[in-house]
Formats: C-alpha cells, sequence, structure tokens
C-alpha cells in the first residue's frame, strides 16, 4: 500500500510540474525548421498598430529572424537579424535591418516568461486595442510550436509586457538610427 501511494504521489508530482508551465526549449522548432533548410526562421515579433481610424492604419513592427550557422546546421547563438518596419500609414513607409546579439531574443523570451503569455488566450482581434488606440500583437516560438498573443486577451498587467519587449527590443537598435 505505502509504495501504491508512493508512486500516485510522483505521478501526481510529474503531472503538476509539466501543469504550472515546465520550461521547455523555446528553439525546439526553430531548430526544426532551419535543419529543413528554412530561410528567415522567425524568432519573436513584436506589432502594434493604430486602430480605429477611417484613414489607413500606422504600425510599427520588429522581428527577430534566426540566423542559420551553417557549420552546425541550426541556429547562431551569437547574433539574430532584427527587422524593424514603421508605417505612417499613408505618410510614409521604412525598414531597416540590424545584426543584433542573440542576447535579445532570451531577453524578449525572459519576458514572455516573466507574465506567462504562452497562457493567454487568443483574443478577437476585433476588439483588441489597448487604452491608447493600438493593437498590440507578439507572436514567439515555445516548445514545438509559434504562439500568438494579442492586446485582445491580455491579463491586467499585459500592457506592461508588451511595453517590456519594446523596451528590451527597441536597445538594440542602433544610435542615430
Amino acid at each position: 500500500m505505502k509504495k501504491v501511494l508512493v508512486i500516485i504521489s510522483i505521478i501526481a508530482a510529474l503531472l503538476a510540474t509539466s501543469a504550472c508551465g515546465k520550461k521547455v526549449d523555446p528553439m525546439e522548432l526553430v531548430d526544426q525548421r532551419i535543419a529543413n533548410g528554412e530561410e528567415d526562421v522567425m524568432l519573436f515579433d513584436y506589432f502594434r498598430q493604430v486602430v480605429g481610424t477611417e484613414e489607413q492604419q500606422g504600425y510599427y513592427e520588429i522581428v527577430l529572424y534566426a540566423i542559420p550557422d551553417e557549420n552546425i546546421g541550426m541556429h547562431s547563438v551569437e547574433n539574430v537579424r532584427m527587422d524593424v518596419y514603421t508605417d505612417g500609414g499613408l505618410r510614409y513607409q521604412r525598414m531597416a535591418s540590424y545584426e543584433i546579439p542573440y542576447e535579445a531574443f532570451t531577453k524578449a523570451m525572459e519576458i514572455a516568461d516573466e507574465y506567462k503569455m504562452i497562457k493567454w488566450e487568443e483574443g478577437d482581434d476585433k476588439y483588441s486595442y489597448a487604452i491608447d488606440g493600438c493593437s498590440y500583437v507578439c507572436k514567439f516560438p515555445y516548445g514545438d510550436k509559434y504562439y500568438r498573443v494579442s492586446s485582445g486577451a491580455m491579463p491586467e498587467d499585459g500592457m506592461d509586457a508588451f511595453n517590456a519587449v519594446l523596451e528590451v527590443l527597441q536597445s538594440y537598435i542602433p544610435a542615430g538610427n
């Protein structure tokens, strides 16, 4: 009887660990896609768009991409490519690309973990704007799939998460750009 209780306790502990958000390798899917020869494998995407206006909606987006390392057939752990898109609606469009340290991705993922973004439920994008009149979306790999979270399903501290991601990613844009 005692052995059965110990086994049940161990099984319950294992189930609780996985249900509580056991850490997984966020690069599992990325490495698989690179090994399959895919180019421009997205690591992290931050997107903000003005909503609720009659004219064309402006947006701001920062996307991190893995840089394949041909020597090992997987991603580089030193640098990533960061593309920054700015669209002012009908007024202007701009795109810039930078090679930045890999730590930008790890810091963005730390924020996603801190705010438990993978647990945010998918919201209705039709009503996904925040109090500032913008819609926010982040996409990132976690385990064997990509997650997409939006301001339509964010918890009370969700804007803190979006702002923290933006601050980290913008800190890697070279001065004067």
